[in-house]
């Protein structure tokens, strides 16, 4: 093999690998992985309106969520589920503080954000299948 040709392969291969872990490639440029913030957002969102939402947002597993903030605040969803408490953004506050995770996802004002925000819950199978297809292209 000539030493262009596995130069090639290489460069092929480190870049491949850059573009399945959202690092940098060859010319510098940031890939982003496959994700879709709305849907995660709205997802959540009709969480806390619907106990019929929650539960099946809690069933997702945590890699489904590209965003650490999402995924800690669907664990905070499962948590209280488990408890037999109520999803509301107080009750959602609690337990990521209890967790140490409540500064971490932007504090009680980030979940009423998350609360107010655009979403319907008739619309959750469609918010979980794009995010399960996004997590399957990861």
């Amino acid at each position: 093999m000539t030493d262009d040709l596995l130069e090639e392969i290489n460069q092929r291969g480190a870049e491949a690998k850059a573009s399945r872990n959202g690092s940098a490639s060859s010319n510098g440029t940031k890939r982003e992985l496959p994700h879709d913030q709305g849907s995660e957002r709205a997802l959540l969102a009709a969480a806390v309106r619907s106990p019929e939402v929650a539960a099946m947002a809690a069933a997702l597993p945590l890699d489904v969520w590209y965003s650490q903030v999402h995924a800690a605040i669907a664990h905070a969803i499962s948590t209280l589920l488990d408890e037999g408490e109520p999803v509301e953004p107080t009750t959602i506050a609690v337990c990521l503080e209890r967790h140490g995770d409540l500064d971490r996802i932007g504090g009680p004002d980030a979940l009423l954000e998350l609360a107010e925000a655009p979403a319907e819950p008739s619309s959750a199978r469609f918010y979980i299948a794009t995010l399960e297809e996004r997590w399957q292209r990861r």
